[in-house]
């Protein structure tokens, strides 16, 4: 009897811990009980730490929309990463308006690891978070500003002569 109730709860946590790992990122339970990747992902083997900073850095594109608002927030994408080291399955977790948060998962779609997380040696699936952060510094604004203003002048000036 007490050997079939172990294996009860064995079978039980067993499928419990495999539905929290590949229908989402909280798998807490696994990493407690399994322990998590012995190699994480990485970006950019020459420069591991500091790649996907600079990568999203030189690809995310503030939207006008929300430069006009002054809009700024963090939005939280989740997105796992394949044995191959490709995204897939990229949402929104916390957003902040939708024209940021597509901003953020248009980005998050484009990026690709050179070498994906490993247990044991072995390529793993690995659920990333990512967290993409919209500031506003007062020269960008001003800027956007300033080019709105020269390109109503310009108009101005054809429309005069």
């Amino acid at each position: 009897m007490v050997k079939i109730f172990f294996i009860f709860i064995l079978t039980f946590f067993g499928t419990v811990l495999t539905a929290q790992t590949q229908n989402g990122c909280d798998d807490t339970t696994a990493f407690i009980v399994f322990g998590g990747p012995e190699d994480l992902p990485v970006f950019n083997e020459k420069t591991p730490d500091t790649e996907l900073l600079s990568f999203l850095a030189e690809n995310v594109e503030y939207p006008k929309t929300a430069i006009e608002d002054k809009v700024e927030g963090k939005v939280f994408i989740q997105f796992w990463i394949d044995t191959l080291g490709f995204t897939h399955e990229h949402k929104v977790v916390k957003g902040v308006r939708e024209d940021l948060d597509n901003e953020a998962l248009r980005v998050a779609r484009l990026i690709k690891f050179d070498k994906p997380a490993k247990n044991r040696g072995k390529p793993i699936e690995y659920c990333y978070k990512l967290l993409i952060s919209f500031t506003l510094d007062k020269k960008v604004s001003q800027t956007h500003k300033s080019k709105e203003q020269d390109i109503l002048k310009k108009k101005n000036k054809v429309k005069n002569k």
